[in-house]
């Protein structure tokens, strides 16, 4: 994330896509090492208590869990999970399993 801050010109955007750490290609894929929530890139922007751990700074423009399937994980289970995030990881992520998450990142400088 600091690699990422040094080459972004101020306001630049940063766009990550990644598996959500319920999506089986979070688990299978031999080049992912760590598996990310919709809070894993929060300890980077402003105001974050855990903000000290990195000098690189952010905003966050953009933060969305992407399901895929049929219309019922496209609609209902992703405003829910898109709304109340942290209800969602913690008691449905394993009954509605995530497709991926998608964060736009602007960098602070």
């Amino acid at each position: 994330m600091e690699e990422f801050h040094r080459i972004l010109r101020p306001k630049g955007i940063l766009k990550i896509t990644t598996p959500h750490f319920s999506c089986v290609n979070s688990f299978i894929d031999p080049t992912h090492r760590w598996h990310l929530s919709r809070f894993s890139f929060d300890c980077f922007c402003n105001g974050h208590e855990l903000s000290y751990y990195s000098d690189a700074t952010y905003r966050m423009r953009a933060a969305q869990i992407q399901f895929s399937g049929g219309r019922f994980n496209r609609s209902l289970v992703s405003r829910v999970a898109n709304k109340f995030p942290e209800f969602y990881e913690k008691r449905l992520a394993w009954i509605f399993p995530a497709w991926f998450l998608y964060f736009e990142l602007e960098a602070v400088k």
